[in-house]
């Protein structure tokens, strides 16, 4: 059979053709030998992220043992810590300056715009840093039993977690809840004791010896510290600012752009939880010999991202998920405040990850040799990839809770095709490390690893 394939080949329209003559003689001037397209940086980048992070903290510990028959190692302890961001993000000269292609010109202050440069307000106006902190209570407690060849360790961790921005004011008679204050300090939110109790049980059989049988249980709910800056009010400070110039390169004037701004949050909010299942065996073999076979499961869920505040309602949720919206009042709170972002710190329904992880090790220890080897089995998946939100090639790309491309508009929701193996996915990993002593007190050694999947970053 023959396949004919057809090519259309479009001819540039009038304005092309006057834009391609625009800026032809500024790319033969500045731009570098044999680039005839434009484009590039000029010295580092457009702008600079001077980003400062602080951390202040103390602890106070109580332990006791006591027991006969029964023994316990009973543990008290309590911590207080502030972790604070200084953001000030400021332009390398004008920026980012480019000639952008108008089909109709742009006319400022009576002048044609021919560049336009973007620079950051932080840099021109003398806009300070963005400021945010997260305030953290720990309480934990724990008791490791005894009692012949069982141990048992029993305990629980809580905390309350403050979550501080800059730009608003408490006001209990605001329908939001806040007033507008610039430069002010203010609580966002708050992760209450009663939301973050997470428990940890665990026994040990040691039925011979060093010969061992184990389980596991415990629950974890990590701190989500990127959402003071994230959903912060300050954030329209960082905002980017368009100045213009006309074909001499004369300043005519400047418009600010579309930039981030704060977001609240929705009520009820349940902070993110681990649970983690461990069962394993430990066996001495004789010889030198000593082995570990162990199963794990995680399961995480509640997540948080800020999202469309329409999103269940405007971008075709499944069956299950309530057509409504995240907070109800949103319009009015925000022309209350007299600012604020349409979207909303919100709880992403149906996000989840599971783990399993499956492993043995092996061990062995002669008069002038070592060897260890080990295998594991693992597999990643669900429908929430904080490391996949920007390109296929890379992650992270400085986005994290609060300020990623999760449940961001139509085709980024959780429902949107999301489900899959996840990029920490890493199926298959094998280590083996060997050495020798010699009789010159030296020592010879081999490390090998094999590991499936996207290596860490």
């Amino acid at each position: 059979f023959a396949v004919t394939t057809h090519v259309t080949f479009h001819p540039l329209t009038a304005a092309q053709i006057a834009y391609n003559a625009l800026v032809a003689p500024y790319i033969a001037t500045y731009s570098y030998p044999g680039n005839t397209n434009g484009g590039g940086l000029v010295g580092a980048n457009s702008l600079f992220d001077n980003d400062d992070f602080y951390r202040q903290s103390w602890q106070l510990t109580y332990d006791l043992v006591f027991g006969s028959t029964v023994t316990h190692e009973l543990h008290l302890g309590y911590m207080w810590s502030k972790d604070r961001e200084e953001l000030y993000r400021y332009s390398n000269g004008w920026g980012a300056v480019s000639i952008p292609f108008r089909s109709t010109p742009l006319v400022v202050n009576g002048k044609t715009a021919i560049f336009q440069a973007q620079v950051q307000q932080q840099g021109i106006l003398g806009v300070p840093p963005i400021l945010s902190e997260y305030v953290s209570y720990n309480f934990e407690v724990n008791d490791k039993i005894r009692w012949k060849d069982l141990t048992f360790n029993v305990g629980f961790l809580m905390s309350d977690d403050e979550l501080y921005g800059q730009g608003l004011r408490r006001d209990a008679y605001a329908l939001s809840g806040f007033v507008a204050a610039p430069g002010n300090k203010y609580l966002m939110h708050e992760i209450k004791w009663k939301d973050t109790f997470q428990p940890r049980i665990g026994v040990t059989w040691n039925y011979r010896g060093q010969d061992s049988i184990y389980a596991n249980y415990a629950r974890y709910v990590p701190a989500a510290s990127s959402l003071p800056r994230a959903a912060s009010w300050a954030r329209n400070k960082a905002t980017t600012v368009n100045a213009y110039f006309d074909a001499n390169g004369i300043f005519i004037g400047s418009t600010p752009e579309a930039s981030s701004s704060g977001k609240l949050f929705q009520a009820g909010l349940k902070p993110r939880a681990i649970d983690e299942y461990l069962v394993g065996t430990t066996k001495d073999f004789g010889r030198g010999w000593s082995g570990r076979l162990y199963g794990r499961y995680r399961y995480s869920d509640n997540f948080w991202e800020d999202t469309n505040n329409n999103a269940r309602v405007a971008f075709n949720p499944p069956d299950g998920i309530p057509r409504e919206l995240y907070i109800p009042d949103l319009t009015a709170k925000l022309a209350q405040i007299g600012s604020g972002s349409s979207f909303v710190i919100a709880h992403m329904q149906g996000a989840f990850t599971k783990y399993y992880e499956a492993g043995l090790e092996a061990e062995w220890r002669g008069e002038k040799a070592y060897f260890r080897g080990s295998y594991v089995w693992s597999h990643y998946y669900g429908n929430f990839d904080q490391d996949s939100t920007s390109t296929p090639t890379g992650n992270d790309a400085n986005l994290f809770i609060g300020s990623s491309n999760i449940g961001d508009d139509p085709g980024r929701q959780i429902w949107d095709n999301k489900y899959g193996n996840l990029t920490g996915d890493r199926r298959h990993l094998l280590k083996l490390m060997a050495n020798y002593n010699l009789p010159w007190n030296a020592q010879v050694g081999a490390w090998v690893i094999y590991q499936s999947g996207q290596p860490w970053q």
